[in-house]
């Protein structure tokens, strides 16, 4: 996932605060997004990408249920 899907994807979510674990997030607003994207570690990455794709997925069971 580049930078630029995952700002998409905080966009969307109005650059929420997110917690990527115990010891890491991302806080609110657009220009914390971006400063910490560049700063996180290949795992935290990984972690995000991954709660990016979780949270896409039960968008995407709960549009199914809703036909």
């Amino acid at each position: 996932m580049t930078n630029k899907e995952i700002l998409a994807f905080a966009q969307s979510m109005n650059y929420a605060h997110l917690d990527i674990e115990s010891s890491c997030c991302i806080r609110y607003g657009r220009a914390r997004w971006e400063q910490r994207l560049s700063e996180l570690t290949a795992e935290q990455r990984e972690k995000l990408i991954a709660r990016i794709e979780h949270w896409h997925e039960l968008v995407a069971r709960s549009c199914s249920h809703k036909i």
